[in-house]
């Protein structure tokens, strides 16, 4: 075997190698990768209104959704209800705790129109339906206080 090609093996090898353990450093733990993905819902939900898009809320929506008595189509209704009313979300202040398999957020909620604005603190009584999570067959869903 040529010198030359060894040399040029071996130096490539290294750099890979280098780059390899490079990104090693910058892995995402599972916990991160939950609040990462929990957020993107969480703008997904802020498109929805902006967007006037039902769709887009209810295929966050876990099967087994339940909070505060209320069932998966019953949030449905409620947020269409929300997308009549208003025309901006923003869900501000976020905070994402996890726990194995279920995680819940807290943040400032802010629904807005040229004509009115709405803000709670998530969870709230009123609202927090938008607070809990599971991650069910590798993704997370809008859950429900399970109550």
């Amino acid at each position: 075997m040529n010198g030359k090609y060894l040399k040029g093996l071996i130096t490539t090898a290294a750099i890979l190698m280098t780059l390899l353990m490079g990104s090693c450093s910058d892995t995402t733990s599972p916990g991160q990768a939950a609040v990462i993905q929990i957020n993107r819902l969480l703008d997904d939900l802020e498109d929805a209104v902006r967007e006037y898009d039902i769709e887009k809320v209810s295929e966050h929506l876990h099967y087994d959704f339940l909070h505060n008595g209320k069932e998966k189509d019953d949030l449905i209704f409620i947020w269409y209800q929300r997308l009549l009313s208003f025309d901006h979300l923003s869900l501000s202040e976020r905070e994402i705790k996890v726990t194995g398999f279920l995680a819940r957020a807290s943040f400032r909620m802010t629904f807005s129109s040229a004509d009115s604005t709405l803000v709670t603190e998530e969870p709230s009584e009123q609202f927090g339906d938008v607070s809990f999570f599971i991650r069910d067959e590798g993704k997370w869903h809008l859950f429900g206080n399970q109550r």
